[in-house]
């Protein structure tokens, strides 16, 4: 669903309470994901891509990955989607394909801040 710009900077807390589409957010804005184990934060950086953070292997450091999307553990995948209660799924350009746990909050945060990499920005 795309929203008109007036209406993009506000998703209903109602929305989030299910999940988001990747589509649906500008280039900059920023995502809070808590999973069962883990709070990730991330940046739209368009094209699908994200700068992620907040896994001790994975991402402790901001890393540019391509977001696939969020299954429910099995082969189905709803593309381009950050879901509750599903599992996020994306590509690191150096383990591959990444699953998180269980995802149990989605919190939409300001748009950009220090999560921004300038070396990245630069290259997009």
């Amino acid at each position: 669903m795309n929203t008109s710009p007036d209406l993009h900077s506000e998703i209903s807390q109602a929305e989030i309470e299910e999940g988001l589409s990747l589509n649906d957010l500008r280039i900059g804005d920023l995502v809070e994901v808590k999973t069962k184990h883990r709070c990730y934060a991330f940046e739209n950086r368009g094209n699908g891509q994200i700068l992620i953070s907040g896994h001790p292997e994975y991402c402790p450091q901001p890393v540019l990955v391509k977001l696939n999307g969020s299954t429910w553990g099995g082969p189905m995948m709803k593309v381009g989607f950050i879901g509750r209660g599903m599992f996020l799924e994306f590509r690191h350009p150096v383990y591959g394909i990444v699953h998180t746990s269980r995802i149990q909050a989605i919190r939409r945060l300001e748009h950009k801040s220090q999560l921004s990499d300038p070396h990245l920005a630069s290259r997009n």
